[in-house]
């Protein structure tokens, strides 16, 4: 999917809801995000595993990609 509808809404977990150029991410995110989202932002598809500490402020292993060629629902 690279299009998207409608508009971004606070929630809980997202206070502030902000747009960001792919090229441009920020560098405050959850720690396992940095890795598998520009994956997944290039066009892969993946399963990801991470497991993250007390308010997922750290990682406590190492972030597990898997690349797969569709997901099972596909």
């Amino acid at each position: 999917m690279s299009q998207w509808t409608g508009e971004p809404r606070k929630t809980k977990e997202m206070i502030n809801p902000t747009w960001f150029d792919i090229k441009r991410l920020p560098d405050k995110m959850m720690p396992a995000d940095k890795q598998w989202l520009p994956v997944v932002l290039s066009g892969k598809k993946i399963i990801a595993t991470a497991k993250l500490g007390p308010f997922q402020k750290t990682l406590l292993e190492e972030v597990k990609l898997q690349h797969v060629d569709s997901f099972p629902d596909d």
